[in-house]
């Protein structure tokens, strides 16, 4: 008995009387988060299949009137569900735009009998993948490996999907076609849909002697490495296209890119704000009052700068160009080191003495100060 279809409201999970813009926004939130290049847990490729059936319908005004009379039971609607190709304009390259941070994406297409008999000379799919480097890492460039998984034509049969050419022939229920007419009648009216050959799945195409290493696919999936040579400033979220280390492409075709999406993990004392960096510095109260000469560390090496004497606590300098260099215009932002103030710890009987002396001597002064920003709170009683 065959599975009974799920409504296709309740697939994308919007009221019947949803609008056209309101089923495009559930469409493209599902698909970004099913599709097969992006969610690899069992069940997501189905499920990417059961939500583009749905929005296929729903998005036509015509097949949505008849599906809402008639439902998964009326005329035509047989027609739904393409595979991964017939996006029209909420195409898959726009959907992984958005996953993958603003890189197209060439649609993703079933490997079996239709692409293997019909898709000659055809550039492979893209490929997306995440890459995860250090905070100095992506400051600086380096050059990393990943490993990938691409699908590529079977080299035993070139793709065929079969152990010699005469093993393939024209399939006899469509005549080559890849696709049959069935009729139904309903409501006393005589109904033609087109639907694809369940004998050859589109292809037109039947294998009587299947590959033995592709088992008929011709196409197998294969780990290539790549060496990617990572620019420097790149940031949290930013993608690179490395090309030609896609799927690769069908009976001749040039293979699809590789775009990799960089994950930045968090530096424990640097943080980025767009290109500048920023850095909080503990510094002695003694060295602020006194001045000090110090040794900053960028992401770039070490620096020496001068404090001059009777700085504050919580002082902003600036070092220009020692931030990070935009990967576009080439140009440096700027490092800010925040100079904290701390307070001496376990110190000594005649540091203490020191710190004694100094507060006698100060003490006039210390008070005035404290009057006056006291005396700011006039207007509290008690």
């Amino acid at each position: 008995m065959a599975e009974r279809k799920r409504d296709y409201y309740e697939v994308l999970g919007v009221d019947k009387k949803a609008s056209i813009d309101d089923i495009k926004k559930a469409y493209r939130k599902l698909a970004m988060k099913y599709h097969p290049d992006v969610n690899q847990e069992p069940g997501a490729e189905a499920k990417f299949k059961e939500i583009q059936e749905a929005y296929d319908c729903l998005s036509d005004e015509n097949k949505k009137a008849t599906y809402d009379q008639y439902g998964h039971e009326g005329p035509s609607m047989g027609g739904f569900g393409g595979g991964f190709g017939g996006f029209g304009a909420d195409n898959l390259s726009d959907i992984l735009k958005q996953a993958f941070g603003g890189f197209g994406f060439g649609s993703r297409e079933d490997s079996g009998a239709t692409n293997r008999n019909t898709r000659v000379n055809t550039r492979g799919s893209d490929k997306g993948a995440t890459m995860s480097i250090t905070f100095l890492e992506a400051a600086n460039g380096t050059a990393k490996d990943i490993n990938v998984n691409v699908e590529e034509d079977c080299k035993t049969c070139g793709g065929i999907g079969a152990k010699s050419a005469s093993d393939v022939i024209t399939c006899s229920k469509c005549n080559g076609k890849g696709k049959v007419i069935r009729e139904s009648n309903m409501f006393g009216m005589r109904m033609q849909s087109e639907a694809v050959c369940s004998e050859c799945g589109g292809s037109g195409k039947i294998i009587r002697n299947k590959c033995n290493d592709c088992r008929g696919t011709g196409r197998v999936i294969n780990t290539k490495k790549v060496s990617v040579n990572i620019p420097a400033g790149v940031a949290d979220g930013m993608s690179l296209r490395v090309n030609g280390y896609g799927d690769g492409g069908y009976r001749g075709g040039s293979a699809g890119d590789l775009f990799i999406k960089f994950s930045v993990r968090p530096h424990k004392y640097f943080t980025r704000k767009e290109d500048d960096v920023y850095l909080e510095f503990p510094l002695p109260i003694v060295d602020l009052i006194v001045g000090s000469t110090i040794t900053i560390p960028t992401v770039y090496g070490f620096e020496s700068y001068k404090i001059p004497p009777n700085t504050d606590p919580n002082t902003k300098i600036r070092i220009p160009n020692k931030g990070i260099k935009n990967p576009k215009n080439h140009r440096n932002g700027d490092m800010y080191v925040i100079l904290k103030g701390i307070s001496p710890k376990n110190s000594s009987s005649d540091e203490k003495k020191l710190y004694e002396k100094i507060a006698d001597l100060t003490s006039s002064e210390r008070k005035k100060e404290r009057d006056k920003f006291l005396s700011e709170f006039g207007d509290i009683k008690g």
